[in-house]
């Protein structure tokens, strides 16, 4: 049969080539964070192949689609992972690499080559009939491969869901982390990257609906074609984004430890620490006294290590000064100071036509939205209610 083009077909192969182009980028990148890139131009690669078979299908290029199919099914099992370990090369910067026991992860998309055994003894036109024909496991040729592809299915269903569970939580973590150490957010907190799994994680458990009650809540084949470009859509999006997404963590040495979680972890995490009270209280004099003197916290870009390097104490003794006698995270400390020094721009009236963004920028803050939400937290109103009730 000659090959049948539409305009879901044509989609699907502008979708495969884009996504071929994109990975191809993400390969040739110099800058940022190039495990992360490595590891999502592998995603995107991913997608790029699973838009192939799609079109190969809808175009009816049998020939081929009758081995892009198998592949397509192996795919599944690859997604999990690679959206788990690029998130970890994001959170932990250049400390991250690929090593032996990860490759682990990928061990399920080597061995369902195995588990599609019975499918690959079958002869090419059985194969056809099974991919382009209306087939069921009633069909003695074909109960074996339908029931390793039900297997498969499930179990790669399964695995993307735990990975998706275990990149939100790696995720939430990380936004606990950047708190210790940096004086702000924007483009490390990695929200892009949250709000897009979570898109992922909805449209996936609605195209699940669709392929698995279709027929009983009498969807068209329409819906999950259009859920399968809304995914492409989404994975072409992180492409871009990742991109532009700056390496968070550049130097390992600059990191500290990561960030307690309750005030049972952060007992047990000072435990072994040489600081006492009075060393802790000496400290914090010293660095309340240089905060006032030298007003670090004008800087925009401001880091716990690079603050520690200011002050010549190492980064765990400032970091458990902030946790243990202020009760506070460094994020929180820094914009604290910067709040206050925002207040005094506002209560001067040789500053009272000042714009509220200048202030902000002015007291060490990136953004006004920012600035609205640290204002809020540490006074309980906006910069504008502040202003007027003066």
């Amino acid at each position: 049969m000659e090959p049948g083009y539409n305009l879901y077909s044509t989609i699907l192969l502008m979708g495969a080539v884009h996504g071929l182009l994109l990975a191809l980028a993400l390969l040739n990148t110099r800058s940022g964070n190039l495990v992360a890139h490595r590891i999502l131009a592998a995603l995107t690669l991913v997608f790029a192949i699973d838009l192939s078979d799609s079109f190969f299908l809808h175009a009816d290029y049998r020939a081929v689609g009758i081995w892009s199919s198998v592949v397509s099914e192996s795919l599944d099992f690859l997604y999990g992972p690679l959206i788990y370990f690029y998130i970890r090369a994001l959170t932990e910067g250049e400390a991250f690499r690929l090593i032996g026991k990860h490759w682990l992860h990928f061990l399920p998309f080597a061995l369902s080559y195995l588990l599609f055994l019975p499918y690959f003894l079958l002869d090419a036109d059985l194969k056809t009939e099974f991919v382009y024909g209306d087939v069921t496991s009633a069909t003695a040729e074909y109960a074996p491969v339908v029931l390793v592809i039900d297997i498969a299915t499930l179990v790669s269903i399964s695995l993307i869901g735990v990975y998706f569970t275990l990149s939100i939580r790696r995720l939430r973590r990380h936004a606990r982390e950047i708190r210790d150490q940096f004086s702000y957010t924007e483009r490390i907190n990695l929200n892009w990257m949250r709000n897009l799994l979570i898109g992922l994680g909805i449209i996936f458990a609605v195209y699940l609906v669709a392929v698995f009650f279709s027929a009983s809540l009498g969807l068209d084949d329409e819906i999950v074609n259009l859920l399968m470009l809304l995914v492409v859509i989404l994975i072409y999006t992180m492409g871009y984004l990742g991109l532009r997404q700056p390496a968070i963590f550049s130097h390992h040495s600059d990191r500290v430890d990561k960030a307690p979680t309750g005030k049972e972890t952060e007992t047990k995490k000072y435990r072994k620490s040489v600081l006492d009270s009075e060393m802790t209280g000496m400290l914090l004099s010293e660095l309340k006294s240089y905060m006032a003197r030298e007003k670090p916290y004008l800087d925009n870009t401001l880091t716990l290590p690079q603050l520690s390097r200011q002050l010549d104490i190492p980064p765990h003794y400032l970091s458990q000064v902030i946790n243990e006698r202020l009760k506070q995270n460094f994020f929180d400390f820094i914009n604290r100071y910067r709040v206050d020094d925002a207040k005094q721009h506002l209560d001067n009236p040789e500053q009272a036509g000042k714009n509220i963004l200048a202030i902000a920028l002015d007291s060490g803050f990136n953004s006004k939205s920012a600035f609205y939400t640290a204002f809020k937290k540490h006074t309980g109103m906006t910069p504008t209610q502040f202003k007027h009730s003066g």
